[in-house]
């Protein structure tokens, strides 16, 4: 009790004797800052790292190219589980879950080290794959309990950190692999992860909402810790009454098309480009620098959210994926080295924005109430379309050869979609409960 009553006090304590020291950072910064690590471990290690990984099992056992293929889609395999992860979110401690997920990740990839079939590969990825999610789909919850007037910068900020990883520790797995081996560098990947992400969990996220220091979101003053939980929750709907209201299911289907179309582009632009002579190093760069893009992009799109009407941000996020597409196919056709870069730009900033931009609009459409179970339940389809796109693309290709037709229905899918959105009734602004929109 003291541990959070000092906090409480020291942020509330500033405002009375503004001219004696500055006001200390809000809580609510650390939770977003540990949930930006969470964020870079389990994707860096579980999702970048590991497709440094693909080449050296492939020379070691002779697998072909579907193991490998399908060692990194099977990561996704437990996306069914999301909508109960995220129902459990709303009323529960989330520190057990995302420690739990950290160790099922971490183990997975120590496991990794001692294999010597291909099940063995499968069984152990589809568990990383769990736990990256039980890591990952508490934090939207998390912030959006800390933040209202800065949610979208706060998501974007910890969002940013799935592409940090990629800029940080793909290049650190290859690094390791070629220093000590494939086996070695599973093992500090793993051990990386789990003394990491469980210290900074116990620490920071021990204070579940602003609430326990009687604060209101962003940190505002002036209510006590049964008031201020209460506003917390009052907002938003029922968990049935949303999946009964069509905007969430006009989302759940823009959703489809616009993560439909980043696994395809993500998973086939290597191929696409080094068909059309690009080489392959510069290829290998194009997916480096879109990770900076989207790191970019995250953060923008976060801060826009924020500033902007939700509508505007959106469709103007849909409308720059479909021009990044435009690019790729573009940049394919060409010898113009501008194409490529314009492509690794605007897609980069297109991807990072899509994800802080759906999550920041469900909670605008919905709520806070049962944020969790909705954002469970939406992110499924988010998985089930990451494992599938790049698939149906390869399949596509195989058939007629070319990818023209699969970026030509992305680009078409996305601006139908960006017509939809366009139409939809969406609120210009987050839903709040009434006591806190006194305080803005």
């Amino acid at each position: 009790m003291g541990f959070r009553t000092s906090i409480a006090n020291s942020d509330v304590a500033p405002i009375k004797n503004a001219g004696r020291r500055p006001r200390p950072v809000f809580y609510g910064w650390w939770i977003a800052a540990t949930a930006c690590l969470v964020w870079m471990l389990a994707y860096g290690v579980g999702v970048y790292g590991f497709v440094a990984f693909t080449k050296p099992l492939e020379e070691t056992f002779g697998w072909g190219r579907s193991v490998q293929g399908g060692s990194i889609t099977i990561f996704w395999a437990t996306a069914m589980l999301t909508p109960f992860l995220g129902a459990w979110s709303d009323t529960r401690d989330p520190r057990p879950l995302v420690i739990l997920g950290a160790i099922l990740e971490g183990l997975g990839f120590f496991l990794i080290a001692h294999i010597d079939a291909a099940w063995q590969l499968f069984v152990l990825r589809a568990l990383m794959g769990l736990g990256k999610l039980m890591m990952v789909l508490p934090i939207p919850v998390i912030l959006s309990r800390w933040f209202s007037v800065h949610k979208g910068l706060a998501i974007g900020f910890a969002f940013s950190g799935a592409h940090l990883g990629g800029v940080l520790l793909a290049p650190f797995s290859y690094w390791l692999i070629a220093s000590y081996g494939w086996r070695t560098a599973a093992i500090v990947l793993a051990v990386l992860l789990v003394v990491t992400v469980i210290p900074a969990v116990l620490v920071f996220f021990r204070v579940r909402s602003p609430a326990d220091l009687g604060l209101l979101c962003d940190g505002l003053p002036g209510m006590d810790a049964v008031s201020a939980s209460a506003a917390a929750t009052d907002g938003g709907l029922e968990f049935r009454q949303v999946i009964r209201h069509p905007l969430f299911w006009a989302i759940v289907g823009v959703t489809t098309i616009t993560y439909f179309g980043y696994s395809a582009v993500f998973g086939q632009m290597t191929s696409y480009l080094t068909d059309s002579g690009v080489s392959a190093a510069r290829a290998s760069r194009a997916l480096g620098g879109m990770a900076g893009a989207a790191i970019v992009g995250v953060l923008g799109f976060g801060l826009a959210m924020d500033r902007f009407r939700p509508k505007v941000v959106l469709l103007s996020c849909l409308v720059l994926f479909a021009a990044g597409v435009s690019l790729l196919v573009a940049a394919g056709r060409s010898d113009a080295q501008w194409l490529l870069y314009a492509f690794i730009t605007t897609f980069g900033l297109a991807i990072g924005g899509i994800d802080i931009v759906w999550v920041s609009l469900l909670t605008v459409c919905f709520g806070q109430r049962s944020f969790g179970a909705v954002c469970g339940t939406w992110y499924f389809f988010c998985l089930a379309m990451l494992t599938l796109g790049a698939i149906i693309a390869g399949a596509i290709y195989d058939v007629s050869h070319s990818y023209l037709a699969v970026f030509s229905v992305i680009i078409g899918s996305i601006l139908l979609g960006t017509i939809v959105m366009a139409s939809a009734r969406i609120p210009p602004a987050p839903r709040q409960a009434p006591s806190t929109l006194g305080s803005r």
